[in-house]
């Protein structure tokens, strides 16, 4: 008699971050995010900006997600902004303390307003943070004849 391999429950993340992963400031922030995710699989990750054949979850449109932070709740909730990073900062060691801080009324709505601040700058943090690079590769001139 063979015996069966028990199956390991994969653990489903109470909420997923969406994030532009081609974006540098983006990328470090995330990068932070997932060295403080415990590792039981609370928190997951899915890089937007990856087009390797993935599809995105229902209802999330791929060039809005990377405008914007996008998190998807256990529950499927879709959140985005401020509200999707104090979510988010709820599952993060060392930053539980301050979500529920910036949840006491009127500091999500300020939370909104700078985090749509920023996202009128974005792109010349991005610019600055690739060292005044261009994400498109330079044009290539044909070598002189």
């Amino acid at each position: 008699m063979t015996e069966r391999p028990v199956p390991v429950p994969v653990p489903v993340p109470a909420c997923t971050l969406l994030h532009d992963g081609s974006c540098p400031l983006c990328a470090r922030e995330v990068a932070l995010y997932r060295r403080l995710a415990p590792e039981d699989g609370r928190v997951g990750f899915l890089d937007v900006s990856a087009e390797d054949g993935r599809p995105l979850p229902a209802g999330i449109d791929r060039r809005r997600a990377m405008a914007r932070l996008h998190l998807i709740t256990a529950d499927g909730r879709v959140e985005t902004g401020a509200r999707a990073m104090l979510t988010l900062w709820q599952q993060l060691p060392g930053f539980r303390v301050a979500a529920r801080l910036l949840r006491i009324p009127p500091l999500p709505w300020l939370l909104e307003i700078g985090y749509r601040g920023f996202l009128v700058v974005r792109p010349q943090l991005q610019w600055l943070a690739r060292g005044g690079r261009s994400l498109r590769p330079a044009a290539r001139t044909p070598p002189p004849q």
